[in-house]
């Protein structure tokens, strides 16, 4: 009897899981339809000023890698392994970071400091979709807690952010090295 109630318990969250990603597949994509159809309406009308169509480009940018970050969540979602779908220089997806947080943390932006090194043509295959959330995540939190420099840098096979802001608390640092 145990085992069938675990077992009727397990169904019922697999169908709760499977329920789950069938509506946020749906109300993610919707807005970002309904954005994207907007965009392409005032796009149409061809009444904006320079400035206005850069804003347009961004916003159109970004509503893009919106769309392709919620299909690589859902993807990951129903336990599907992301593509390894680019090869990209790390100095491409350094920059499009460093961009990315520039024009999201203009204030802060001044502090984030990219330095090129010689192993920024170094070519990776990688899921260009995680790649992105996984930088642009690291060097926003990186900025939100320091107040001082945040570098970046390729290196062999890796990139290294650094920031040289305080560090943790005293209290703090000696309950981790304990």
């Amino acid at each position: 009897n145990a085992f069938n109630r675990f077992l009727d318990a397990m169904e019922e969250f697999v169908q709760r899981e499977n329920m789950f990603i069938k509506t946020a597949s749906h109300e993610l994509r919707t807005p970002i339809a309904i954005l994207s159809g907007a965009l392409d309406v005032i796009d149409k009308r061809q009444q904006l000023s320079a400035a206005d169509k850069q804003t347009m480009r961004r916003i159109r940018q970004t509503v893009n890698h919106m769309q392709i970050e919620v299909n690589t969540l859902l993807a990951l979602l129903r336990n599907e392994q992301p593509v390894k779908d680019s090869k990209i220089s790390l100095s491409v997806l350094i920059q499009d970071a460093v961009e990315e947080i520039k024009n999201e943390m203009p204030m802060a932006s001044e502090r984030l400091n990219y330095v090129s090194s010689i192993y920024d043509q170094q070519i990776v295959l990688t899921n260009h979709s995680l790649m992105r959330m996984l930088l642009r995540n690291l060097l926003h939190n990186a900025i939100q807690h320091t107040q001082d420099e945040v570098r970046i840098q390729s290196g062999d096979c890796v990139i290294h952010v650094t920031d040289f802001g305080s560090g943790l608390p005293i209290d703090i640092h000696q309950r981790i090295t304990n």
